[in-house]
């Protein structure tokens, strides 16, 4: 006898684990400060990814950390602009489209000026 299977048995598989506890042993406010000033001027899709996701979270980020944040990039896109008057190779935001990325970032604190928040986030929420 002779039987013919044409189902695939499938087993379920686990769900990834992802854990970020590893993330337990720094600090926050100094991990996503060092990551703004590494991915600040390099010429990479990674800082393109890294500002998005900044500007996304932006409204989350507490306030003395965004104030820090604000004034080095701030200073970054003065140097920037600077160096672009003059037709300098080398641009302290690094190429157009990281410093697009940077926009974006720059956008959530002018929003959150036009709003009337002086820091952005963390602010409660009435509806």
């Amino acid at each position: 006898m002779t039987m013919k299977n044409t189902e695939t048995l499938e087993l379920p598989r686990p769900a990834p684990v992802r854990s970020s506890a590893w993330l337990d042993h720094f600090e926050p406010h100094m991990l996503l400060i060092a990551a703004t000033r590494y991915f600040t001027g390099r010429m990479t899709i990674a800082t393109c990814a890294f500002a998005d996701e900044m500007a996304k979270a932006w409204p989350e980020i507490p306030e003395e950390t965004r104030n820090i944040i604000k004034r080095d990039l701030e200073d970054e896109f003065r140097r920037d602009d600077e160096a672009r008057a003059r037709g300098d190779q080398h641009k302290p935001l690094g190429m157009d489209c990281d410093r697009a990325g940077w926009e974006k970032v720059r956008a959530m604190w002018s929003n959150d000026l036009a709003h009337g928040a002086a820091g952005g986030g963390n602010q409660p929420q009435t509806h």
